[in-house]
């Protein structure tokens, strides 16, 4: 922390209180940054959690888990990943706040990466872990801890090995989230957040033609690679578009009413706005309130190569 605070510099003031998805939260200082490798350090977070619990009876939710994500229909799957997403958007929301990112750009990525399943490793088990995936190397780059240290861009036997881990106590969060900060949603939304910062303040892509990338689609190519960069795109352009679409979202609600006629949520019938607020509120629990209090960075233009 003491690295990060040397990188940082020019603290201005500002406070006051806004509506953050039905939750109060404070305009916490505003830091400017001077060197992006300040975005590799992580915010200072509790180690441990208590989180408040939820209980949820009679829940059906589009698309089924595969272990590659949802399987189904197409509209099944997409709705499935968005419903599944929308329970870290108070989250997603406060990572892109801190580090001035597009609203919905993590939310996007969160029902791509992983169709918003908690918890599921990459299909392929190569090591990469967390709601928006990340490999052992790019974790540790971003001060993440990893099982066993693990600091190989593909790795199948940490992927494997956590897997088990995550099998053997039946996937239950409270038992796992230590073993892999990639696993504690917040701290890995955050490292997310920072590391497409970095690419988003980078100095835009040009291409072969002279035409330069905007700083939304330079970020993506360089998350994804110039192969991928295209596609990947795409999707997170139309699950950000989804997100802010009323009509989309309404559809939602319906589907969600109709698959959970009697969704009990903490001990009461529930629509799928009771239902996400319930997550929403252990969110905070888990980290979240004290994440809300930090800082947010004003991150200047810079070269990306400085970061690397």
């Amino acid at each position: 922390m003491k690295t990060f605070l040397l990188l940082i510099c020019s603290i201005f003031l500002a406070c006051n209180n806004q509506e953050y998805d039905g939750i109060a939260k404070h305009e916490a200082n505003t830091i400017k940054v001077t060197q992006i490798k300040a975005l590799r350090f992580a915010p200072e977070l509790r180690e441990t959690y208590k989180p408040s619990p939820i209980t949820i009876s009679n829940l059906s939710l589009p698309g089924e888990i595969g272990k590659f994500g949802l399987t189904g229909s197409r509209t099944e799957v997409i709705y499935g990943a968005m419903i599944r997403s929308l329970r870290y958007k108070n989250i997603t929301d406060a990572v892109e706040d801190r580090y001035q990112l597009p609203r919905g750009i993590l939310l996007a990525m969160i029902a791509k990466e992983s169709h918003g399943i908690m918890l599921l490793p990459n299909g392929r088990d190569d090591g990469g872990f967390g709601l928006i995936h990340m490999q052992p190397t790019i974790a540790k780059k971003f001060h993440l801890r990893t099982y066993q240290n693990c600091d190989k861009h593909v790795c199948k036997k940490h992927g494997r090995e956590l897997r088990r881990e995550l099998e053997k106590y039946n996937f239950n969060l409270e038992e796992v989230y230590q073993l892999d900060e990639r696993l504690d949603a917040l701290k890995n939304i955050d490292a997310a957040g920072r590391m497409i910062a970095v690419y988003f303040y980078a100095k835009p892509i040009t291409d072969r033609r002279g035409k330069t990338f905007s700083r939304f689609k330079s970020a993506m190519y360089r998350y994804a690679g110039s192969y991928n960069g295209p596609k990947y795109t795409k999707d997170i352009e139309r699950y950000m578009e989804r997100f802010q679409d009323k009509d989309v979202i309404n559809a939602l609600n319906k589907v969600f009413d109709d698959l959970n006629p009697d969704l009990m949520v903490n001990g009461s019938p529930a629509d799928l706005s009771q239902y996400l607020k319930a997550f929403y509120t252990q969110n905070l629990s888990w980290g979240l309130k004290e994440y809300l209090d930090l800082p947010k960075l004003s991150i200047s233009e810079t070269e990306q190569s400085a970061f690397w």
